[in-house]
Formats: C-alpha cells, structure tokens, sequence
C-alpha cells in the first residue's frame, strides 16, 4: 500500500517507506537527499563537541595545537551554516 508525505525539509512528496528520521530532530521525516545533508550537520555537529570537550579538558594530543583546533571548529561551525542550519540551535 502506499502512502506518500512530505519530506519535513523541502516539502516534496515522497513514499513514506523512503523517508528517513532526522538526525538533529527526531520528529521530523526527511526524503533521502534531505537526509544525507542533515547527517552531514549532525556528523560536524558531533566532531565540535568532541573537539571542545577535548579543549575544555586540556587533552593530552591537543597541546601546542589548540589554536589550530578552534580554527578547526570555527570552519566546521562555517559548514553548518552554509548547508542552512544555525549552530545555536542543533
């Protein structure tokens, strides 16, 4: 039986067998493109805080090197922008 929805983020119809759960919101249903962009915020998401809990704790292999790591989280922070999401609010 089929039963199409709209995908949360770009509004087209599509098989709700096809759709995937959000990564950065779990109520929401998104087709396979919108899926993997929204992945992709969530991977970066994860690697800064991973990144500025490292920073935060004066790990180990990030000494002498935290200028280089912020630098790191601000490009990442850059990318999320530019694939439409605000940092602040994942």
């Amino acid at each position: 039986m089929e039963m199409p929805v709209p995908c949360d983020k770009c509004g087209e119809w599509v098989e709700l067998n096809s759709t995937r759960q959000s990564e950065t919101d779990r109520n929401k249903l998104y087709c396979e493109s919108c899926y993997e962009v929204d992945n992709e915020v969530d991977t970066l998401h994860q690697e800064i805080l991973d990144l500025e809990y490292d920073l935060d704790n004066d790990a180990e292999h990030m000494k002498g090197q935290r200028r280089e790591y912020k630098k790191e989280i601000k490009e990442k922070r850059a990318r999320i922008a530019e694939l439409g999401y605000d940092y602040e609010d994942l």
